[in-house]
Order: structure tokens, then sequence, then C-alpha cells
């Protein structure tokens, strides 16, 4: 998608060039930041000095020991604006074998996850015992 495609779905959805979200227009937005590549107010997926796809070069300024170089490099730069209510998870099929019993069930895989947890119906089923007990506190982000 151009920039000027991706201008004209932001505005034909009302929505705010700064945050891209709905409600609101630039002048009202709370965000206080400008594009990275311009310093205009607006998001840098609608930059027009920006093509989607495109590889172009960007200068760098390194300070290292005090001594100054400029590093050439080029970057390329995929935007996307596609907006879906859906969420893909990673998952994965697996066999719980308790003391008299196996059972299949669907993990979800979290990379990014410190701890493991499972259902307490399912612990009860099974027959696991708990190595210590934890209070979650669930709550949703996201404007959702």
């Amino acid at each position: 998608m151009s920039t000027e495609e991706r201008q004209n779905a932001v505005q034909n959805s009302r929505s705010c060039f700064l945050c891209l979200e709905k409600g609101h227009v630039i002048a009202k937005c709370r965000r206080k930041t400008s594009c990275v590549i311009c310093g205009k107010k607006h998001h840098i997926l609608l930059c027009r000095n920006i093509q989607a796809g495109s590889k172009s070069p960007v200068s760098v300024n390194i300070r290292k020991d005090e001594s100054k170089k400029t590093v050439t490099q080029r970057d390329e730069t995929l935007a996307n604006l596609a907006r879906t209510p859906n969420v893909l998870l990673q998952t994965l099929m697996v066999t719980l074998r308790g003391r008299d019993k196996k059972r299949q069930a669907r993990a979800i895989i979290d990379s990014a996850s410190q701890r493991s947890y499972i259902l307490k119906s399912t612990a009860d089923e099974m027959q696991f015992e708990s190595s210590c007990k934890e209070k979650l506190s669930h709550s949703l982000f996201g404007g959702i």
C-alpha cells in the first residue's frame, strides 16, 4: 500500500493522523510525538519521505571514543495498516500424564513467560499436586 493509500485509509476511517485511533483529529491528539523520519506531526506510516518496501540509505552519526564517524546503512521499511480483530496465538497439543490417566490438552506457547499455568479443574482431574499457589490478576489492555 502506498503512502497516499494509507493516508486515504486513515482519512476515510476518520482516524487521527498521529496515533491512528478513531474519535479525534490530530489537533486534539494527546500524543506529543512526531515522525522520526521528517519531524512533522504524523504517524511514521503516513510519512511521504518513505515508501513501503523501498530501500533508502540512511545516514547515522555514531560517537565512539570522542571520534565521530558517519555510517551509511540500507534500511528496508515495510508497512501494513491492516487492523483485524483476530489475534493468532501459537499453540500445540500436549499429552498430560497423571497418576492413572492420560489426557490431551491444548497449550499456548508464550516465549516471554516466566511461569506456566494450568486450570485448577484440569489439575484436579489429572490429580496433579500444586507446587505453589499464586493469585492471578487478569486484565485486558489496548482499549479492549
